[in-house]
Formats: structure tokens, C-alpha cells, sequence
């Protein structure tokens, strides 16, 4: 009877632990993924907004959130033990349930963070996907712009112009109007000198 209470006891404690050894792996996991976001957050510093950011940001947040799931279930395992072995009321007990909470609200916040953060990443695409579609080629909005002076542009300029980059439909409405203007000065100095053409 003494041997199997001796064999009892040390599979309770060997029980005991594996489940602090396995926390204890896991919180080590946890230090690494921490310091890996401090340091994405550092890198990104001043462009924290940008689609490289956010999808760095959310590789380490993804991370995190599975090993603070491993985290938790190992914990429910370890509470679970604790109170077949030593009973619900027990300070032991009590302690693994004191760190289940606390790791399941940590899950909480991780899942809130990375939830916003794919958020973010959806809105920046939807943004760049709107402003694409708002960018006319350079070629269509200069040819547009020509034909408004009855000048046809051949297709070889048309397609030159298609592959220049950083134009925007703003910067091409700014440079539509000053050439409308040129256009009204030049007509209107036309007109003047054949008004003198035909006075002489």
C-alpha cells in the first residue's frame, strides 16, 4: 500500500511537472514573438500604415496567437489535473486557474489586434484597387485632351505616353486646364492678328 501511494505521488508530481516545463517553453516563445514585433514596429517606424508593415505586423500577431492557443489549452489541461488531483479549492488549483485567465484574456487581446490589423490590410488594398481605377493611362487622358484641340495624336505617341508612371488624373486635369488656357490666349492672339490683317 505505501509503494502504490509512493507511485501515486510521483506520478502528480512528474504530472505537475511537465505542464510548469511546457508553460515555461511557451512563455519563451512568447518572449521571442514579442521582441520580433518590437522590433517590426521599429522598422517600420514613421511608415507604420504601409501595406509591408501591416502584413509584417500581422505575420507575428498570426504567430503569436497560435502559440497563446497552445498556451491556453495547455493550461485547461494543467487546471484539470490540478483539481482531479487536489480538488477544486486547492491553492494549486487556484493558481493554474489564475493563469488560464490571464492567458485566455491575453488570447483576447491578440485575436482583437490581429483582427484589426487584416483590417487594415483589406482597406489599404481597397484604397490602392480605387485609386487604380481612378488613374486613366497618361495616353488616354493627353489623347483625350488633344482631341478637345481637334488634334489626333498617332498611336505610337498614345502608346509611349501609356508607359510613363506618376501621373495622376489630378495632375493631368491641372495640365489640361493650362493648356485650355493656352489655347484661349493663342486663339485670342489669332484673332487679333487677323483682325490686323484685315484692317491692312
Amino acid at each position: 500500500m505505501a509503494n502504490q501511494r509512493k507511485v501515486g505521488l510521483k506520478i502528480e508530481i512528474d504530472g505537475e511537472k511537465e505542464y510548469k516545463q511546457a508553460i515555461s517553453e511557451l512563455n519563451k516563445g512568447n518572449q521571442v514573438l514579442a521582441s520580433e514585433l518590437r522590433k517590426v514596429s521599429e522598422q517600420y517606424k514613421g511608415n507604420e500604415d504601409s501595406i509591408e508593415a501591416l502584413n509584417a505586423r500581422g505575420d507575428v500577431l498570426r504567430r503569436q496567437l497560435q502559440q497563446q492557443e497552445d498556451k491556453v489549452k495547455t493550461l485547461r489541461a494543467a487546471l484539470q489535473n490540478a483539481a482531479s488531483q487536489y480538488g477544486e479549492a486547492d491553492k494549486r488549483t487556484q493558481e493554474w486557474q489564475v493563469q488560464l485567465n490571464n492567458a485566455e484574456t491575453q488570447e483576447i487581446k491578440l485575436r482583437r489586434a490581429l483582427d484589426e490589423t487584416n483590417k487594415e490590410i483589406e482597406q489599404q488594398g481597397s484604397d490602392t484597387q480605387e485609386a487604380g481605377q481612378k488613374m486613366a493611362t497618361l495616353g488616354d487622358q493627353v489623347s483625350g485632351l488633344a482631341d478637345k484641340f481637334g488634334i489626333r495624336l498617332p498611336d505610337s505617341i498614345k502608346g509611349a505616353l501609356d508607359h510613363v508612371d506618376g501621373f495622376s488624373t489630378g495632375t493631368v486635369a491641372a495640365m489640361g486646364a493650362a493648356a485650355a488656357g493656352i489655347g484661349a490666349v493663342k486663339l485670342a492672339i489669332d484673332g487679333v492678328r487677323a483682325g490686323i490683317e484685315a484692317a491692312k
